[in-house]
């Protein structure tokens, strides 16, 4: 009875292990968020201790995911990187908005990316946050400004493959955030063990009414004659006693006959 439930923890294990391993690059960062043009832009970080010393490569896409510039250099000893790219080339660096920047060290699918701002004059540059939007159908949305010199520390392209990037690189932007490094769906995974598991948890639940349901033996109710013992608390007992079947028939003739007397 209980093994279908020790094989939910089991099934979860599974799924879990699927999940793609900790990145090669651990950390990467800009020495500041806005970059106009002719500017240093200054790419720090660390590596995994099993990379110290290895190349650590670094690819930039602009704002419509096109890929505009590949560099990298060595790790040292202790694990730390810094790659300087310059801005002044107007074929890499040539339109405002946010450019992305992804370091790794063997594969795309184990580097980190982050973003940074790049404005030809200098000016602010602005982001569109639809999170921000109103509820009224067909509302704009609203924009919101990037924090001066902050980093950009979010990191959503972990697991990104070489299709990916080769995808970013035609203009077709980045990889959505549930898909894995070789095309499966997270989603894809989990959401039929979790369905399998429901369907076995709801299986056992259903096995165990089963074989717990007893039927009560019934008696054929006594047949009486219209308006007899009716309304007498007695033989309405009496009766329910019969119905359960917690006497037999003689008993319940018995014990009628005995509360007739008078």
């Amino acid at each position: 009875m209980a093994r279908p439930l020790m094989l939910i923890p089991a099934v979860f294990s599974l799924v879990f292990t699927l999940i793609p391993a900790f990145a090669e690059v651990e950390t990467l960062q800009t020495d500041r968020q806005l970059y106009s043009v002719d500017m240093y832009i200054k790419f720090s970080g660390t590596v995994d201790s099993t990379d110290a010393g290895k190349l650590v490569n670094l690819m930039v896409f602009n704002p419509d995911g096109k890929l505009v510039l590949v560099t990298g250099d060595l790790s040292a000893a202790n694990g730390t990187f810094q790659i300087v790219a310059n801005t002044n080339d107007p074929t890499q660096f040539g339109n405002k908005g946010a450019y992305g920047a992804t370091a790794f060290v063997n594969t795309q699918a184990t580097g980190k990316t982050i973003y940074f701002d790049f404005s030809p004059d200098g000016s602010p540059v602005t982001h569109v946050t639809q999170s921000n939007q109103t509820a009224q159908e067909g509302s704009a949305p609203i924009a919101s400004q990037s924090p001066g010199a902050r980093h950009f520390e979010s990191v959503i392209g972990e697991n990104l493959s070489a299709q990916d990037l080769t995808n970013m690189s035609m203009g077709q932007g980045s990889p959505t955030a549930a898909e894995t490094p070789h095309g499966v769906g997270i989603s894809d995974v989990i959401y039929p063990a979790m369905a399998a598991c429901g369907a076995a948890i709801v299986g056992v639940i259903t096995y165990r009414k089963v074989r717990s349901r007893k039927v009560a033996p019934t008696q054929p109710p006594a047949k009486q004659e219209e308006g007899e013992g009716m309304h007498d608390p007695a033989m309405v007992i009496l009766k329910n006693r019969l119905a359960k079947g917690e006497i037999t028939l003689d008993e319940f003739k018995a014990t009628r006959d005995a509360l007739a007397e008078p």
